[in-house]
């Protein structure tokens, strides 16, 4: 019968992956950040255009890693909540 009842032990590794993908995309977005700045700040560049559509592609890339952070964030809250509700009602309702 414990057969079909919830165990938050089966969610607890989905929801450490994705705080660890979380992570790993949080980084990128620092790692992209400072590259942005580094090549705002630089004078080097012949073609300014170049410089330009760099930036802007590295700035589609930073918003993109943001959109997937905030959605998958948004998703562990989710599935912590389900999770919480799902325990609760079965310590509340189901037999021993």
């Amino acid at each position: 019968m414990d057969d079909y009842k919830h165990s938050p032990e089966g969610i607890s590794p989905t929801i450490t992956s994705l705080k660890t993908v979380i992570d790993d995309y949080k980084d990128k977005i620092v790692e992209l950040s400072n590259l942005v700045n580094t090549i705002e700040a630089s004078s080097a560049w012949k073609d300014v255009s170049v410089k330009t559509a760099f930036i802007n592609t590295a700035n589609s890339y930073i918003n993109l890693y943001k959109s997937l952070s905030s959605c998958m964030e948004n998703y562990v809250s989710y599935l912590t909540s389900k999770s919480e509700a799902a325990s609760a009602l079965e310590n509340a309702y189901a037999k021993g």
